[in-house]
């Protein structure tokens, strides 16, 4: 059995993005919320279409996040891992 999943409610949130995304000026949204109301969907749903890293830091501690994070940069780069130990030296 496939579930689909419709993403729904959420016009005025993405159209918010969408604003911010297209805009020439440099912009820093934050999204937050109670849990289990869509956040991690409507940024999802955003990103979908759009070139993006997205990484969800865990409980595992700095150092493996960090190293996740790496990786994942290098990958969507197409690029070497770089050797860095901190996150200010990854962004």
């Amino acid at each position: 059995m496939i579930m689909l999943r419709k993403f729904i409610d959420r016009d005025e949130e993405s159209a918010y993005l969408n604003r911010e995304y297209l805009s020439e000026n440099f912009s820093f949204s934050v999204i937050y919320g109670r849990r289990r109301v869509g956040k991690t969907e409507l940024i999802s749903n955003f990103l979908k279409d759009k070139p993006n890293i997205y990484f969800l830091a865990d409980k595992r501690g700095t150092k493996p996040n960090l190293y996740r994070l790496r990786k994942k940069a290098a990958q969507f780069f197409n690029d070497f891992e770089p050797d860095l130990e901190t996150f200010d030296e990854v962004f």
